[in-house]
This record gives structure tokens, C-alpha cells and sequence, in this order.
């Protein structure tokens, strides 16, 4: 009996131990929550924060004091780095700030990972930062997946900066270049937490160039100021602020370096008339102008790009060859060559600009929506549609061409206006009644029946047209009339007279040899209209379409009116403007910066940038008949100086364009190389000397972007080398100035942390830290082996006992 007793213990123990050894290979573990609290108190002590040191301590000295055995502490501060004040303890030790982190940073981000790593294994995580929230280096957000995680309970602590009297030179910009001896525009930002006078000085290397008194109110200023440099040779300027009440002073000085760019080129396309207001006012500020009218110049793009700014004026859109049209958008597009277009007679609406390349460039549609201001139109389009309409010109009948002249006039007239085709030979059809325009696309398929057949009888279309104008309650009153023939030549006394009583006024357009154009030029004088002689029916939309414009009188504008300043943009300085006589009616398009508007509130000086390129529109004439109050004025050479520069600004000069944004420690550089573009390298040398170099990240083809740290106060030495496909080199050198401790930057947000406060605890001193129940707790996992491996060597030593005790094998 004992022996059979005997062999079951000894199998069960033998097993026991076969068992247990076979578990410890599958790494078996049991996941348990930490018993253990960990708490890190994470002290934001950069100089924003510098005078919540001791406030800072107390409290954490106060809450070590009640904790229990089981929680662990630890103290660490951060400024630009983290260091640890007080290392890992259990113990209620009473501890003191003793670590010199570099206060003129905040990097939040930095000493968010700092604290995740000292965490130990196998306890529960809270982490307690005390920040105002504003992080000039890095970013917290990158690190908030961590901290998930990781089951990390964060409490904010926020803290105040002290209320005292600040007042910020926030930032200094001037245009991408500056052109030898070229009056260029400063634009200054200050920014105060109250309101005061301050003195403004600016240096250009060094030396003295302007010294203002003024008017600082409490927020954000903005100021701008025309510099007129005494020489090309200054590499930077330097602006200080001496403001009365101020209690910082680390903050009053800005430098920016400057990029000089040689002097600047012009293209003026026009007449000698047209132009010659513009070219007196470039010979004036001395630069360099080439003139041309848009028939003679040199359309390629090796001749525009050698130009810093191309100036239409008055140019219509049938005096652009399809070369220079296509080459102008390359250019301004790609390279960063300023466009101003100049309005008269024949421009925008007027020029044919409606659909082409360059109404797509500009700021300004040339159609307007209707307006309640202007009074509606009655228009007849009467049209010969005898047999000899049937001919063809270009491969193409005349009719079709008439056909298409009528749609695209149509088009043009408000849904408040009345309109009406007549077609007429040896018989009068009304092949689109008159009445208001309604259904664009009905009209378009009734004209699309227009024939031509028979002869050519003029007299009763114009009897139907007066009788429908008449019938409506239109303010203007307007036939036009196309023929390719002769028509009867007696007898049009009644009609006149009776057009003349009715204020019905006849435009003619006479088409080809075989046409009366002399009696069709008498009979639209009579009635105060205008006419007009084709030799190509291909030129007869364009003429219908401009026909249509004048007519309605809602396009050219000759009245007296004084403009009105919506955003002056740097560009218009003056508050008082001279009168306008006249303009040509354009709308807004969406995203346009719109700085000067008529009395209709339309659009009198506007822009925007178009592709690299700065676009800007004048919708008045600048040879007199419409402006001879803004030429005569005394603010005219100033305010059309801003102009040009303005359009100077973003000229690239065929050179790769180079963007840099400036924010505190972080400057982000940008370089489009217009997908020349293979690599480009960057090397930076920072103020103390030290050298370190970067290739920039590909976003898109041809296009770069880094981001560099500024940490150090100084200037920083940017040289950037472009690799080109072709095997070229191009090669930039940028400086960039850190004047004072981004800790210094006056905040407009009124509380920077609140994005921080919106997502997690936010605690105070009155707070009791360790009473605070740990909503994210964390999990630790226990592997077996370390209970089965020492139960089996129980097992065995208990089986070799067995053997030994009872003997036998």
C-alpha cells in the first residue's frame, strides 16, 4: 500500500515538474492595475514664468507633505531644455529649484518627453505642469498620442504672466527686394498692453534714417512709412521703440536683413497719348522704362521676362497677339512680374476682355451683375438676313457669323433689361420677341433658326423695332442694325423724327463692299448712334458685343464722383482723393482685395496675386480725359509710386523664389523652384559660429520646405543651394535676426492656454493633488515564469525528498 502511495506521489510531483516547465515557455502573463502612484510636477521656468518661482514651490513642497508611503514624486523644470529639480523619491523630502534650465525658450514638447521617460515601470502616471501655455519652441501636440498611450493624467496649472506696462516691436516687413535707390515701404507692428507715446528710430546698418514720435494705443498698431534710401548699401535695418511707462525693454528692437536687387525695369504697352502721364511719372522716380504699343512689341518670353513690371494702358484685348497674351500670364504666373492695367475706352467690357487669359489674370470681371443704381436697357438686334448673308468668309457664312454676334450680345444684358432679334429681307420676322430676358437658352435656339433668303428691305424692321421699344418701360432705348447690302433710300423722315421724339437711338453696322455705308452712317447720326465698317464678318461678334456695352450705358461711366477708400493696403495713403470724371464697370472677383470703389460701389482700384505675380487694376483712364483732377493733384506722384513698388514686390527676377516665416524660435523657409528643382540644400551658421547643414523636404515637385530653430539671440547666416535638373547650381544667402527672447513676445490672445485648459484637468493651489481620483490608471504585466519556475524547483527538490526519504528508484 505505501508503495503504491509512494509511485502516485511521485508521478504527480514528476509531472507537476513537466507541467510547469512546459508553461514557462509560452511566456504566459496576467495584466493587474499598478498599485503604485507616480506623480511628476513639470515647472514651466522660462522668464514669461519667472515670478511664479516661489509660488510654484510652495505648493509643491505643500502637497508633497500629504501624500501616502505608496506614491512616488519627482520635480522637474523645463525652459528650451528639461532638467530634473528633484529625482524620483517616496519619501516627503522638502525640495528647492536648483537646476539652470535656459529660461528664453518654452518647449513644452520637449519637457512633456522628458517626464514620460523618467516614469517608472509599474505605476500610475500624473503628470502636473505649471505653464502659461505659450510654447515657442516645438509643439505639445506632437506628443498628446503619447501621453494617451501611456495612460498619462495631466493637470494644467496655469500660470499669469505679471500685469505690467509692455510695449512690443513685434515685427518689421519691407517687399521681397529692394531696388537701388528706390523709395520702398516699411511696414512696423507694435503691439502694447496699454496706451502710450513711444519714440521710433530706425537704423539702416547702423545708421540713423528715421526718427518718429507717436500715438501707441493699447493691442496692435500698425504702421507704414516710405523709406528713400541715400545708397544701395545697407544690409539690413534695425527698429527701436522707446516707449514712455515701459517696464521691458528687452523687447523694443527688431532687425530684419534686406535683399538689394539692382535696379528695376518697366514695360509700358499703349499709345504715346494714352501712356504719357505713366511715362512722365516713371522718367520721375528714375526707372527704367521701355514703351511700345502692343502691335510692336517683342511678344516672347525671353524679351517680357526681363522686366520687373508690364503696364497696359488702355490696351484692347484685339491688340494682344495670342504670343504676348499667353507669354504676359507666363510671366506673371511663374516669374513674379507685377501687372497693372490701366482702364479707358477701350478695356475690360470695352476691349473685349469677357472669357480671355487676361480677364482670368485680373482681379476685376468685365460683366457686372445688374445694379439697381443703373437704369435698364431696351435693345433691338435687327439683322439682314437676305440671300447674300447666305456667302461664306473664312469658310464660314456670314449668317452664322451674325448668329453668333447676336448670342453673345445677349448675353451681356441683365435679367431687368428687354431685348429682341428681328431678322429682315424682302419680309420682317420676329425670330426673338422682344420682351424681358428671361431664358437665355430658348433665346439661343430661336436665333439659331435665322436663314437667309430674298432681299433687302430695311424700313419695316426699324417700324417694329420702335414699336416694341416703345411698348416697355425701359430708360434706354437702342437698335442695332446690321446689313451686308442696300436697302431703300427714301422715306426714313417719319421714322427718325419719330425715334428722336421716343429717344430711340440707331447704331449701323455696315458689313463688306457691297454695303451702303454711307446711308447707314447718316441714318445713326440722325438718331445719335454710332457706326461702323467691317471688311471681315469675323470682326462682327466683337462689334456687336461692344455695340451692346455702350448702348446700356451701365459700362462707361462719365460722371463726377469722388472715390471712396475701402482698405488702403499700404497703397493709397492720402484720406481726401481728387475727383473721378469717368471709368469703365467691372465686378469684384471672389478673394480680390478691392482699396478704391466708385460711388456704385464698384470697383475703381483693386488686386490681388496671381500665381508669384502681384496683379492690380485701374479702372479709370490715366491719360487725362477721366482723371485730370488725380494728375493735376498733388498726391499723385506719391500714391502712384506706392503703386509700382507694390507691384515690384514679388518679382522673382528668374530667380528661385524664397519664402521665409519668422515666429519666435521657428522659422519656416519655403523654396519653389518652379519644378526646376532636384534638391536643395541648406547650411546654417548660427550667432555663436556653430555650423550645421540641412537638405529641405520635398512637398511637391520643385517645391521645398524646413523649418530651422532660432535658440540663440544674433543673427543666423541661411546660405541655400538650389540643384537643378539640368545639372545647374543656384545658390542664396538669407540673414535672419533674433533680437530678444521670444519669451518677451506680447501674446494679442488675451489666454494662450485656454487650447490646453479645453482638453485636460486644469487644477490651482487650491487643489490637493494626491486627493485627485486617477481616472486613466495603468496596467503592468506579470510574467508566470516568475511563479512557475519556482514552483517546479520546489516540485523537483520535493520529488528528490520523496526518493530519498522512501527509497527506491
Amino acid at each position: 500500500m505505501l508503495s503504491k502511495i509512494k509511485k502516485n506521489l511521485w508521478i504527480i510531483l514528476r509531472t507537476g515538474v513537466f507541467i510547469l516547465l512546459i508553461l514557462s515557455l509560452f511566456d504566459i502573463r496576467i495584466h493587474r492595475v499598478n498599485k503604485k502612484d507616480d506623480t511628476v510636477f513639470l515647472v514651466d521656468r522660462s522668464l514669461s514664468t519667472a515670478e511664479s518661482k516661489e509660488s510654484i514651490e510652495k505648493y509643491i513642497n505643500e502637497q508633497i507633505q500629504k501624500k501616502d508611503k505608496k506614491s512616488l514624486t519627482e520635480v522637474i523644470s523645463f525652459g528650451e531644455n528639461a532638467m530634473t529639480d528633484m529625482p524620483l523619491t517616496d519619501k516627503k523630502e522638502k525640495f528647492a529649484f536648483n537646476t539652470n534650465v535656459n529660461p528664453d525658450f518654452t518647449n513644452i514638447e520637449n519637457g512633456i518627453r522628458f517626464a514620460l521617460d523618467s516614469f517608472p515601470q509599474d505605476v500610475n502616471k500624473n503628470l502636473v505642469l505649471f505653464t502659461d501655455g505659450i510654447e515657442n519652441l516645438g509643439s505639445y501636440q506632437q506628443v498628446e498620442e503619447k501621453l494617451k498611450e501611456e495612460n498619462v493624467n495631466l493637470f494644467i496649472y496655469p500660470l499669469k504672466r505679471a500685469d505690467k506696462n509692455d510695449c512690443q516691436l513685434k515685427s518689421m516687413k519691407v517687399p521681397a527686394k529692394i531696388y537701388n535707390n528706390e523709395e520702398f515701404q516699411l511696414s512696423v507692428e507694435i503691439y502694447s498692453n496699454y496706451g502710450t507715446t513711444a519714440d521710433f528710430h530706425l537704423y539702416g546698418d547702423e545708421k540713423e534714417i528715421l526718427n518718429k514720435r507717436i500715438e501707441i494705443k493699447k493691442g496692435l498698431n500698425s504702421l507704414k512709412y516710405d523709406i528713400s534710401p541715400e545708397d544701395s548699401g545697407w544690409k539690413s535695418l534695425k527698429g527701436e521703440i522707446k516707449a514712455d511707462g515701459d517696464t521691458n525693454s528687452y523687447n523694443n528692437v527688431f532687425t530684419i536683413g534686406l535683399n538689394p536687387a539692382g535696379s528695376p525695369k518697366i514695360l509700358i504697352l499703349g499709345t504715346k497719348e494714352d501712356t504719357k502721364n505713366v511715362t512722365n511719372l516713371l522718367n520721375s522716380i528714375g526707372i527704367q522704362i521701355s514703351h511700345y504699343t502692343p502691335k510692336e512689341v517683342n511678344g516672347s518670353v525671353d524679351y517680357l521676362v526681363q522686366f520687373d513690371e508690364i503696364i497696359l494702358t488702355n490696351v484692347s484685348h484685339d491688340d494682344i497677339s495670342e504670343e504676348l497674351e499667353k507669354n504676359l500670364e507666363y510671366c506673371v504666373k511663374k516669374e513674379g512680374t507685377g501687372l497693372l492695367v490701366i482702364g479707358g475706352e477701350n478695356t475690360f467690357s470695352m476691349g473685349n476682355y469677357k472669357d480671355t487669359l487676361l480677364e482670368s489674370m485680373l482681379p476685376v470681371k468685365s460683366q457686372i451683375k445688374g445694379n439697381e443704381k443703373k437704369p435698364n436697357s431696351g435693345i433691338v438686334l435687327a439683322i439682314d438676313t437676305s440671300g447674300s448673308m447666305e456667302d461664306e468668309t473664312g469658310g464660314v457664312k456670314k449668317i452664322e457669323i451674325a448668329k453668333e454676334a447676336a448670342i453673345s450680345s445677349l448675353d451681356i444684358l441683365d435679367d431687368n433689361d428687354w431685348a429682341g432679334v428681328i431678322g429682315f429681307s424682302d419680309r420682317t420676322e420676329w425670330v426673338v420677341p422682344y420682351g424681358k430676358i428671361k431664358d437665355k437658352k430658348n433665346i439661343e435656339e430661336s436665333i439659331g433658326k435665322l436663314k437667309a433668303q430674298g432681299g433687302t428691305l430695311i424700313m419695316p424692321s426699324l417700324k417694329e423695332s420702335i414699336k416694341s421699344l416703345s411698348s416697355g418701360n425701359t430708360k434706354i432705348n437702342h437698335i442695332i442694325l446690321l446689313s451686308d447690302g442696300e436697302g431703300e433710300k427714301e422715306g426714313y423722315e417719319d421714322i427718325l423724327k419719330e425715334m428722336e421724339e421716343k429717344e430711340i437711338t440707331l447704331s449701323t453696322i455696315a458689313v463688306g463692299k457691297d454695303s451702303d455705308e454711307k446711308f447707314l452712317k447718316y441714318l445713326s447720326e440722325e438718331t445719335k448712334g454710332r457706326s461702323y465698317y467691317v471688311e471681315d464678318p469675323a470682326d462682327i461678334p466683337k462689334i456687336f458685343a461692344k455695340e451692346t456695352y455702350m448702348a446700356t450705358r451701365k459700362y462707361i461711366n462719365e460722371r463726377a464722383f469722388y472715390p471712396q477708400l475701402v482698405n488702403s493696403s499700404g497703397i493709397i495713403n492720402k484720406n481726401f482723393l481728387p475727383k473721378i470724371k469717368g471709368y469703365i464697370s467691372t465686378s469684384l472677383k471672389d478673394r480680390a482685395n478691392l482699396i478704391l470703389k466708385t460711388d456704385l460701389d464698384e470697383p475703381l482700384l483693386a488686386e490681388w496675386q496671381y500665381g508669384s505675380g502681384n496683379v492690380l487694376v485701374w479702372t479709370s483712364d490715366l491719360s487725362g480725359k477721366w482723371s485730370k483732377d488725380w494728375i493735376e493733384w498733388e498726391g499723385f506722384e506719391k500714391n502712384w509710386s506706392n503703386i509700382i513698388d507694390y507691384l515690384l514686390s514679388q518679382r522673382n527676377s528668374g530667380e528661385d523664389h524664397i519664402e521665409i516665416i519668422q515666429k519666435g524660435g521657428n522659422a519656416d523657409i519655403y523654396v519653389d523652384t518652379e519644378k526646376n528643382g532636384e534638391k536643395v540644400d541648406i547650411s546654417v551658421t548660427e550667432p555663436d559660429g556653430k555650423n550645421y547643414e540641412l537638405a529641405m523636404k520635398q512637398y511637391e515637385k520643385g517645391k521645398f520646405n524646413q523649418n530651422i530653430i532660432l535658440n540663440k539671440k544674433g543673427s543666423y547666416i541661411v546660405n541655400l543651394k538650389v540643384s537643378n535638373e539640368d545639372g545647374s547650381n543656384s545658390l542664396y544667402t538669407r540673414v535672419l535676426y533674433l533680437d530678444y527672447s521670444p519669451e518677451y513676445f506680447l501674446e494679442e490672445e488675451k489666454d494662450k492656454n485656454l487650447e490646453l485648459m479645453s482638453k485636460y484637468t486644469v487644477i490651482n493651489g487650491e487643489t490637493e493633488i494626491f486627493s485627485l481620483p486617477i481616472k486613466d490608471k495603468s496596467y503592468s504585466d506579470i510574467n508566470m515564469n516568475y511563479i512557475f519556475l519556482p514552483l517546479a524547483g520546489i516540485l523537483f527538490v520535493s520529488d528528490l525528498w520523496v526518493r530519498k526519504k522512501f527509497g527506491g528508484n
